[in-house]
């Protein structure tokens, strides 16, 4: 195994898959599938390849994947996942060479590449021509706005339907006090701070992303979805929730006895709360 948390990701994944709109990722799919060809995926910051086992068993029609992604960490351990995700479902594994593989069943065939480049150099490249959806899972929150606006502007006249899920736009605790409403809205803030690149847009880029297609005569659909965390019923996801938290609300200049005091109230395994975080689907597609 590689070092990575497996455990977080096959965490989130559930969560993930729950919070993800069935009405429009059904609709995606149905487009798709009418091809009647060979559909070609490029999947933007692609990580591990998430978004990839969310989607790949629902459509009928032969595929091929790019994954994109910048991060080699996060790369690392992409093809034991994908090998893992093949003995989980009595899928045929090929390795063709470093980077390129095969999934195969006995109605199923994807060829999958693995690209380790930003999107920047993706769009340089002509990485995404000839394909038949660009996809993007939980990736546009990390982007300064000025980034956005130009993704928006190179990627427009390729004019390829674009599916953009798991956007980030708020989070609660229920029940609601004012505690945890001031600190809920700290952690969003912490998600849009400074970094070398800019302020990151956190949970704006909701707003942006169809405000910057509609500019561009896109058809823009979307639909909401949440992860909902029940303390007692999703312990694991509670713990990794709370930790990110606890890690980020102690980078931020705020006053560290209540902080901590408050923190301590959440993780009490005799508190009754749930987290609610929601998002936002995109379906981008040109008129």
């Amino acid at each position: 195994m590689s070092g990575f948390d497996f455990e977080w990701l096959n965490t989130r994944f559930a969560f993930d898959q729950q919070s993800l709109n069935g009405e429009l990722m059904n609709k995606v799919v149905s487009d798709m599938n009418n091809l009647n060809s060979l559909i070609k995926i490029v999947d933007l910051g692609a990580g591990t390849g998430s978004g990839f086992f969310h989607l790949f068993p629902k459509f009928s029609l032969p595929q091929q994947w790019t994954f994109i992604e910048k991060d080699k960490n996060l790369l690392q351990p992409t093809e034991e996942r994908l090998q893992e995700f093949c003995q989980r479902n009595n899928f045929k594994f090929n390795k063709i060479k470093n980077k390129k593989y095969e999934i195969i069943s006995e109605d199923k065939f994807c060829a999958i590449e693995i690209v380790n480049q930003s999107i920047q150099n993706a769009v340089k490249n002509n990485l995404f021509l000839g394909n038949n959806l660009i996809t993007a899972f939980a990736l546009f929150d990390l982007f300064t706005k000025e980034e956005l606006i130009n993704f928006v502007q190179k990627i427009s006249p390729l004019k390829i339907p674009l599916y953009f899920v798991l956007n980030f736009s708020a989070m609660e605790f229920f029940p609601s006090t004012e505690n945890n409403e001031y600190y809920s809205k700290q952690y969003e803030g912490h998600m849009q701070r400074e970094k070398q690149e800019g302020r990151s847009l956190g949970k704006e880029a909701v707003n942006w992303l169809p405000k910057l297609f509609k500019k561009q005569n896109w058809e823009v659909v979307s639909r909401k979805g949440k992860w909902q965390i029940d303390k007692n019923e999703n312990k694991m996801m509670w713990n990794f929730k709370l930790n990110f938290m606890k890690n980020a609300l102690e980078e931020m200049p705020l006053e560290k006895t209540k902080l901590k005091a408050w923190l301590e109230e959440k993780f009490n395994p005799n508190l009754e709360e749930r987290i609610e975080v929601y998002h936002k689907d995109f379906y981008f597609k040109y008129f």
